[in-house]
């Protein structure tokens, strides 16, 4: 007479191996969850860090780089204006529209320095204190919503 082989597995343990492994992922999906969660919200502020921090130390560069400083509030708008010494010509030019902020180039080429920006009092993030301190204040929240980032300081003209 024949007896049962070992080789495989009878319908029980297979249906026992099945229940015990979606119990498993249960368990497991909200830890996976909240892992790629944090991961992303890492990622943002690594994103944010590296957008915001060197768009902001060109327009101070600039601005060390400039004698006067003027503020021109549009409807749409407002510009940042770095001046020369003699206060006559414009050196450095930045245009805030809808969010963004330009750094305005020879023959009116419009370059985008940073994105995704808010002003928290609404209207121009720049506002003059005199004609050589310009304070600013913005907040930077990358695409994806995940982070935000605080911008405000002073803009001081250093130049001779």
């Amino acid at each position: 007479m024949r007896t049962r082989l070992d080789d495989g597995f009878t319908l029980i343990e297979m249906v026992i191996a099945i229940v015990l492994t979606a119990i498993l992922m249960a368990i497991a999906a909200p830890l996976i969850a909240h892992l790629i969660a944090s991961y992303m919200t890492g990622a943002e502020g690594a994103d944010i860090a590296s957008a915001g921090g060197p768009a902001i130390w060109q327009i101070q560069w600039d601005a060390r780089n400039a004698n006067h400083m003027n503020v021109n509030v549009g409807t749409t708008s407002c510009r940042l204006l770095l001046r020369q010494p003699n206060n006559t010509k414009i050196k450095y030019e930045y245009d805030y529209t809808q969010g963004e902020i330009f750094q305005i180039l020879p023959r009116a080429t419009r370059v985008l320095l940073l994105a995704y920006l808010t002003a928290p009092a609404g209207g121009c993030p720049f506002k003059v204190q005199n004609t050589r301190l310009v304070t600013y204040d913005l907040q930077y929240q990358g695409p994806s919503g995940q982070g935000r980032l605080v911008i405000e300081g002073a803009l001081s003209a250093y130049a001779p």
